[in-house]
């Protein structure tokens, strides 16, 4: 065996011997869940806001809030009117998820989150929208990933 044979098998080995006696890295987290306590409205509270839907449909249709669980807590009608109003009884837990279904069918429905009691504005669009998705699809409806 001449010298350049055995350095390339002795550089072969000791890649191997590195290959197989390195650690292996646990995964990486890219961020640590937060435990998030419950939130609820302690008291009865109005939500109001304004509809604005994407598309050029006459407003109307109809705003409900419901439940994390889907059970249905208010829903207003909107007649010639992109403004709401729904009245959230006392001890409704958060989030509350305020959908939008326009009278129109080829309209887009609209989605916006209410994760914190101390705000009762709540204005339904298609950015709204997109930032409920994208926190559905990070986990779920947490203040973490609602508020930007």
């Amino acid at each position: 065996m001449n010298l350049t044979q055995l350095l390339k098998t002795a550089s072969l080995v000791m890649s191997l011997l590195l290959l197989a006696c390195g650690e292996q890295e646990e995964p990486k987290t890219v961020a640590k869940m937060i435990p998030q306590e419950i939130k609820e409205f302690s008291t009865q509270v109005t939500l109001s806001g304004v509809i604005n839907p994407d598309d050029h449909h006459a407003p109307g249709g109809k705003v409900y809030a419901f439940k994390n669980t889907g059970d249905l807590v208010a829903e207003a009608v909107l007649i010639n009117t992109t403004r709401y109003k729904l009245n959230i009884p006392p001890h409704t837990s958060l989030p509350l998820i305020l959908r939008f279904i326009p009278e129109h069918q080829d309209a887009n429905a609209l989605v916006a989150v209410v994760v914190d009691p101390l705000i009762t504005v709540y204005d339904i669009n298609a950015y709204t929208t997109a930032i409920a998705k994208k926190a559905e699809s990070l986990g779920g409806y947490t203040r973490q990933y609602i508020v930007i």
